[in-house]
């Protein structure tokens, strides 16, 4: 799996995980549903939204 694809896979897991939708997840986090349907399709993704993805879901990234 590629990085995009396990970014893609794991805020899906996280979205659904809270038990938000598509459009729920949009809405906090400021973006389109349409844009969080490409990202969860494994689309690129900005690296400030996908910063702003994980602080909604309540999810950290550690880098090493």
């Amino acid at each position: 799996m590629t990085e995009i694809g396990w970014a893609a896979d794991e805020i899906r897991k996280a979205r659904e995980g809270k038990g938000m939708s598509q459009t729920a997840l949009a809405e906090a986090a400021g973006v389109s549903r349409r844009s969080i349907q490409y990202w969860e399709a494994g689309r690129d993704m900005p690296v400030d939204t996908f910063a702003t993805l994980l602080q909604v879901l309540g999810k950290k990234v550690f880098v090493a």
